[in-house]
């Protein structure tokens, strides 16, 4: 027979509106009115609920600024632990969230990006985060990004629970054939770090080689436990005409 999964319905609506060249110093102002529902397959049961503005300017060195709010409406079907320290129970949950966000174009260097995010309809609580990453190329050989993630949970009859993530990536392409990444994680809520070093060499037209060496740290209530490991992946690209 068949298992039957549950699903959603969704439904979007937005009405934006493009200035060009609205000012001295602006290339576009968009201002936009967005609404959006779930539902459940059945529509017997109102999901979530949103609604709001927003407004984004660019300027001629293709510099953005946003902002926007919504009202948002969230239901919770089943009780279950925030960030496994906040429970969370069954029922309906209201409130407001607001953004603001700056970004610089891609083609500048370094790529530039920051988020700021407060809301007091997170599941009962407040939440209060900001994001931030940063790219960067030095020269033709070599690249870095940064990103990182940092929020603040208040939630009644809890302390306050600050949260971080944060990735890197260091990039090395000594030439076209051979590119040798440093990847790193790090993961406050999960408490691990997660560290890697990967080496790529296409010594064949689609054929390539991959050795990996991966390092996961977990220091979970203070306890540090490592697992260590080695991958290697080789690919051999074979065309065959018939």
């Amino acid at each position: 027979g068949f298992v039957r999964r549950p699903a959603i319905v969704q439904g979007n609506a937005s009405s934006p509106v493009v200035l060009r060249q609205p000012a001295r110093g602006l290339r576009t102002l968009t201002l936009g009115l967005a609404g959006r529902v779930e539902a459940s397959d059945t529509l017997e049961e109102l999901l979530r609920l949103s609604g709001g503005w927003s407004i984004v300017l660019e300027t001629d060195e293709r510099l953005s600024f946003s902002a926007d709010a919504d009202y948002v409406q969230d239901v919770v079907r089943e009780p279950f632990a925030l960030a496994g320290q906040i429970d969370v129970e069954a029922g309906e949950y209201r409130g407001v969230r607001a953004h603001a966000g700056f970004a610089t174009p891609d083609s500048r260097n370094p790529v530039l990006g920051l988020d700021l995010t407060a809301q007091n309809a997170f599941f009962g609580g407040s939440l209060y985060r900001a994001d931030v990453s940063v790219s960067a190329a030095f020269g033709a050989h070599f690249r870095a990004e940064v990103g990182a993630s940092g929020a603040l949970l208040d939630f009644r009859d809890h302390e306050l629970l600050p949260t971080l993530a944060v990735n890197s990536l260091f990039s090395v392409t000594p030439d076209p054939f051979v590119v040798i990444d440093a990847v790193g994680q790090l993961n406050t809520v999960a408490e691990r770090f997660i560290g890697m070093l990967r080496l790529r060499w296409r010594y064949l037209p689609g054929s390539d080689l991959f050795l990996v060496w991966r390092e996961v740290v977990d220091y979970l209530g203070g306890v540090v436990a490592t697992e260590e490991r080695v991958t290697l992946k080789v690919s051999y690209r074979y065309d065959a005409v018939l």
